[in-house]
Protein backbone atom coordinates (compact mmCIF):
# COMPACT_ATOMS: atom_id res chain seq x y z
CA UNK A 1 0.00 0.00 0.00
CA UNK A 2 2.77 2.21 1.34
CA UNK A 3 4.69 1.65 -2.83
CA UNK A 4 1.56 2.54 -4.45
CA UNK A 5 0.83 5.63 -2.30
CA UNK A 6 4.24 6.90 -2.86
CA UNK A 7 4.14 5.91 -6.74
CA UNK A 8 0.84 7.53 -7.51
CA UNK A 9 1.19 10.33 -5.43
CA UNK A 10 4.89 11.94 -4.53
CA UNK A 11 6.96 10.38 -7.87
CA UNK A 12 4.37 12.92 -10.30
CA UNK A 13 4.83 15.59 -8.31
CA UNK A 14 8.54 15.65 -8.72
CA UNK A 15 8.36 14.56 -12.18
CA UNK A 16 6.45 17.27 -12.96
CA UNK A 17 8.66 19.91 -11.83
CA UNK A 18 11.53 17.73 -13.81
CA UNK A 19 11.59 20.22 -16.43
CA UNK A 20 11.32 23.55 -14.30
CA UNK A 21 14.19 22.72 -11.77
CA UNK A 22 16.08 20.38 -14.26
CA UNK A 23 18.94 23.29 -13.96
CA UNK A 24 19.04 24.03 -10.48
CA UNK A 25 21.93 25.05 -7.75
CA UNK A 26 23.26 22.18 -5.61
CA UNK A 27 21.65 23.89 -2.34
CA UNK A 28 18.19 23.85 -4.30
CA UNK A 29 18.59 20.46 -5.21
CA UNK A 30 19.37 19.66 -1.72
CA UNK A 31 16.42 21.25 -0.69
CA UNK A 32 13.96 19.42 -2.78
CA UNK A 33 15.49 15.98 -1.90
CA UNK A 34 14.91 16.96 1.45
CA UNK A 35 11.62 17.90 0.74
CA UNK A 36 10.93 14.06 -0.77
CA UNK A 37 12.81 12.68 2.29
CA UNK A 38 10.49 14.03 4.27
CA UNK A 39 7.82 13.02 1.69
CA UNK A 40 9.19 9.56 1.95
CA UNK A 41 9.18 9.44 5.85
CA UNK A 42 5.08 10.80 5.97
CA UNK A 43 4.27 8.02 3.88
CA UNK A 44 5.65 5.09 5.89
CA UNK A 45 5.10 6.55 9.13
CA UNK A 46 9.29 6.39 9.78
CA UNK A 47 11.43 8.34 12.66
CA UNK A 48 14.33 10.46 11.70
CA UNK A 49 16.90 7.77 12.50
CA UNK A 50 15.59 5.49 9.22
CA UNK A 51 18.47 5.71 6.68
CA UNK A 52 17.15 7.58 3.50
CA UNK A 53 18.56 4.49 1.37
CA UNK A 54 15.87 1.83 3.00
CA UNK A 55 13.28 4.68 2.43
CA UNK A 56 14.22 4.47 -1.39
CA UNK A 57 14.25 0.77 -1.52
CA UNK A 58 11.02 0.03 0.24
CA UNK A 59 8.80 3.14 -1.95
CA UNK A 60 11.11 1.76 -5.03
CA UNK A 61 12.04 5.19 -5.63
CA UNK A 62 15.42 6.79 -6.72
CA UNK A 63 17.34 9.68 -4.97
CA UNK A 64 15.73 13.12 -7.14
CA UNK A 65 19.59 13.54 -8.95
CA UNK A 66 19.17 9.89 -10.61
CA UNK A 67 15.72 10.40 -11.41
CA UNK A 68 16.61 13.21 -13.59
CA UNK A 69 19.94 12.00 -14.98
CA UNK A 70 17.15 8.72 -16.06
CA UNK A 71 14.46 11.05 -17.70
CA UNK A 72 17.00 12.57 -19.63
CA UNK A 73 18.92 9.96 -20.94
CA UNK A 74 15.18 8.55 -21.52
CA UNK A 75 14.10 11.65 -23.53
CA UNK A 76 17.32 11.28 -25.31
CA UNK A 77 16.60 7.45 -26.05
CA UNK A 78 13.01 8.10 -27.38
CA UNK A 79 14.34 10.68 -30.24
CA UNK A 80 16.73 8.40 -31.42
CA UNK A 81 14.58 5.09 -31.72
CA UNK A 82 11.41 7.27 -32.85
CA UNK A 83 13.72 9.11 -35.39
CA UNK A 84 12.95 12.44 -33.89
CA UNK A 85 15.70 14.08 -32.50
CA UNK A 86 14.05 17.33 -32.71
CA UNK A 87 11.87 16.30 -29.58
CA UNK A 88 15.07 15.58 -27.52
CA UNK A 89 16.82 18.63 -28.27
CA UNK A 90 13.75 20.63 -27.49
CA UNK A 91 13.58 18.51 -23.84
CA UNK A 92 17.36 19.05 -23.16
CA UNK A 93 17.01 22.78 -23.88
CA UNK A 94 13.48 23.10 -21.46
CA UNK A 95 16.72 21.58 -19.19
CA UNK A 96 19.07 24.11 -19.92
CA UNK A 97 21.61 21.53 -21.15
CA UNK A 98 22.96 22.11 -24.53
CA UNK A 99 23.15 19.07 -26.85
CA UNK A 100 26.05 17.93 -28.67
Amino acid sequence: MNVRLAQTLIAPLFDYGDVIYGGISHKDSMILQRLQNSAMRSVLNANRYMHITDMLDELKLMPLKERREFRTCLEVYKGYITSQPHLSIKYLNQLAIQPI
